[in-house]
């Protein structure tokens, strides 16, 4: 681990690596950017990419916010991911399509295979990230897909988009809707599936835990294989939870194509789209 104790110097800062940095008495007051600037030799745009993404932690917390007053005393740890290693040689930033754009508000494309927001690995392309440098830097997303997933996604861009959808996302009058293909066909043409899930190891699992978090939707067959080997349904959320769709459906016997993490068949990819 590397302590850096004070200015760095030009060219001084590591390539990658953890960084520990503890605020003295004549930094505090400064904004979480500024304080980074002023330590580390790096560009603003790269620290500013490395804090939205979530990449410090002050006092053990994660921080995004690049405005965030710094105290004397606090420690603050900033992690750069090494870049992963890509066994296809160059690979092209994918483009972003925005489907439909108003003052505070967009709606995006999102590819399968690319990550909704920066994880902790980093060090790949995010639909976030694509959104905020296409739309401008206060380009938030209002949700998230899993990154096998594939479909449309609600983006913020500014305060008041960011209560508008908060709102929507709240009282239930935002529908989000997904087409899946499920392995086997759904007992009824419609059915709800209500219960708890609780997020462990990378999964979500039924729990009777009261702790774990209340998850609803709907389901609507489309249509299904003569054979009974597969089918097409309409899931419409009423929450949002952590692979919600893929853990129910794969609770009941109706895990998805391309998703072996719950139990599905071998396909080229998740077979889910918003």
């Amino acid at each position: 681990m590397a302590m850096d104790r004070g200015p760095a110097r030009p060219g001084g800062t590591p390539a990658t690596g953890k960084h520990a940095l503890q605020v003295t008495a004549g930094e505090a007051g400064r904004s979480l950017l500024r304080f980074l600037e002023g330590r580390l030799a790096l560009e603003e745009a790269e620290l500013r990419r490395l804090i939205e993404g979530g990449s410090p932690s002050v006092d053990g917390r994660r921080c995004r916010d690049l405005e965030a007053s710094t105290r004397a005393g606090q420690r603050l740890v900033l992690r750069r991911p090494e870049p992963r290693p890509d066994p296809g040689g160059a690979r092209s930033t994918p483009s972003l399509r925005v489907v439909y754009r108003e003052r505070e508000l967009a709606v995006l494309e999102k590819p399968a295979g690319l990550a909704s927001i920066a994880t902790r690995a980093g060090g790949e392309p995010t639909l976030e990230e694509l959104a905020r440098a296409e739309l401008g830097a206060r380009a938030r997303l209002a949700h998230r897909l899993d990154r096998e997933a594939s479909g449309l996604v609600l983006a913020t861009l500014g305060r008041e988009g960011q209560r508008l959808a908060a709102r929507a996302l709240a009282s239930g009058s935002l529908a989000r809707r997904y087409l899946a293909l499920a392995a086997g066909v759904p007992p009824v043409a419609e059915l709800e599936l209500c219960g708890r899930l609780s997020v462990a190891h990378g999964r979500s699992r039924a729990s009777a835990d009261p702790r774990a978090r209340e998850a609803r939707c709907r389901v609507r067959l489309l249509a299904a294989r003569r054979d009974g080997a597969a089918s097409l349904v309409e899931v419409e959320l009423e929450t949002g939870r952590t692979h919600q769709i893929r853990a129910q459906l794969s609770e009941v016997g109706l895990p998805l194509l391309g998703d072996a993490r719950y139990g599905g068949p071998a396909a080229a990819r998740l077979a889910l789209h918003a």
